[in-house]
């Protein structure tokens, strides 16, 4: 039986904001070299430049110990004839996060400071439509707030292309009130979809005392520090979502799941939105450390941990029928 490493010690994690905003976006005040300091404060590698259909393209903020990859968010307009499936009274839209890949040659990149066209919005098949578009122009997709959205579990389960999707939007649960997206990853996992997750802020605000920054992030697992490496992990699934926890070393050895990780409270193993099992520490004390024999009648499991403060860090999937494909 062959092990698998899933998230190797060894390998460098680089923590990384997804999904931000600076006053190149309408709805946000903060001068983007203050808001790059702030993260870069708080101690972030990298972060991904997500302004309102305004493209980032630009080397101006990069520095030795600190990346910003090129990106936009872009925002569908409600189609107000026929809506299809979202509440546009609600004043909710689509939206997806945008992600340069220089991994690869291609003549229609995006380029600095170009103005996204918002597309409107046709229902399912032109979600599909524009996420292949995105695609031919070099781009790495990420699905954003499925519940702030309003988006229905099956609306995202018939969404192809995009890379990962927010587990955790954290000015949309700090800021406005709504859920995480751990319900709706699992109805599409359950169903056989390979969808992975990311953790974000969506800040628009910032400074002391403000909730919406640097609250959600994602561990990218590379020892490559550059643009380059960076997408290339995003692009190979070599990334998970958190709010505290860092998994430190995650892997099979003879059929059993072995975890490491900085102090936690408990470590879950969930499928299909049900704890499979929990390993807990006993009351004011936390673990570090916990194994798992593989119950191979399970379709997938994931694994979440949970520390003293109500933090999460979520495992990406591990589908058992791939397992399998991996084994003597």
């Amino acid at each position: 039986m062959k092990d698998i490493i899933i998230i190797d010690k060894a390998v460098r994690q680089l923590k990384g904001q997804l999904h931000l905003h600076t006053s190149r976006s309408p709805d946000c005040k903060q001068d983007y070299h203050q808001v790059l300091d702030e993260y870069r404060s708080k101690g972030y590698d990298f972060c991904l430049m997500t302004d309102h259909e305004v493209y980032w393209d630009s080397k101006e903020c990069d520095r030795d110990d600190f990346l910003v990859l090129s990106g936009v968010e872009n925002a569908f307009l409600p189609n107000v004839e026929h809506v299809f499936s979202l509440d546009y009274k609600t004043k909710r839209q689509m939206h997806f996060n945008l992600i340069k890949d220089i991994t690869i040659e291609n003549d229609s990149f995006f380029t600095h400071g170009d103005i996204m066209q918002r597309p409107v919005d046709y229902g399912l098949d032109s979600w599909n439509d524009q996420i292949r578009f995105y695609q031919m122009h070099g781009q790495l997709v990420i699905f954003n707030h499925p519940s702030w959205s309003r988006v229905d579990s099956e609306m995202v389960l018939a969404t192809k292309g995009c890379v990962a999707f927010e587990v955790w939007n954290n000015a949309s649960v700090k800021s406005t009130g709504v859920c995480s997206d751990e319900e709706l990853w699992d109805y599409c996992l359950s169903r056989g979809r390979r969808i992975r997750a990311v953790a974000t802020d969506d800040a628009h605000l910032y400074g002391e005392g403000n909730v919406e920054c640097g609250g959600g992030f994602t561990f990218v697992l590379t020892s490559d520090f550059s643009k380059k490496g960076i997408v290339r992990a995003i692009k190979q699934g070599n990334f998970y979502a958190s709010t505290g926890p860092q998994i430190l070393d995650l892997r099979i050895v003879d059929g059993t799941l072995e975890i490491h990780c900085t102090p936690v409270c408990a470590i879950r193993v969930i499928c299909s939105h049900v704890v499979i099992e929990e390993i807990t520490a006993k009351q004011g004390s936390t673990i570090q450390q916990a194994t798992w024999r593989i119950d191979e009648t399970l379709d997938y499991f994931r694994i979440e941990l949970l520390d003293a403060e109500a933090h999460t860090a979520w495992s990406q999937p591990v589908f058992i029928d791939d397992w399998y494909l991996n084994r003597a």
